[in-house]
């Protein structure tokens, strides 16, 4: 994960070749993983591979939305949240917005705004959500 990050940060591109290959891996240490050091690097690696190429990451939307970006979208942190938030707009950029996935934007709109308004130290992001 810190290789993908330090390379994607740097605009060099070639781990995205090897997206769809560790998608299913990535999408697991972003989620399920013990602990939040790395999950939150997984999250960095879905951001900027997202944000480098949102076509590759889109065609993994559906997972990435369900796995990934609404149940951590619930999270406490508001750097989490945000990162789920700017991960989804880019992987709408990437998909042109399609049907299945803008049902999941909103959810995972919902759910983010519904944990800024739990967090008693959130500053006025909802609106940004």
């Amino acid at each position: 994960l810190e290789v993908w990050a330090r390379l994607l940060s740097m605009q060099v591109l070639a781990p995205l070749q090897l997206f769809e290959q560790a998608a299913e891996s990535l999408m697991a240490v972003a989620s399920e993983d013990t602990y939040m050091r790395v999950k939150r690097r997984g999250l960095l690696v879905l951001l900027l591979s997202a944000t480098c190429d949102p076509g590759v990451v889109a065609r993994s939307g559906e997972l990435v939305f369900r796995r990934v970006l609404i149940p951590q979208a619930q999270s406490a942190d508001a750097d989490v949240r945000q990162a789920c938030v700017d991960i989804a707009q880019n992987l709408m950029a990437g998909c042109d917005g399609s049907a299945p996935l803008a049902e999941l934007w909103s959810q995972m709109r919902e759910a983010a705004a519904k944990a800024n308004t739990e967090d008693p130290d959130a500053s006025d992001q909802a609106s940004d959500i």
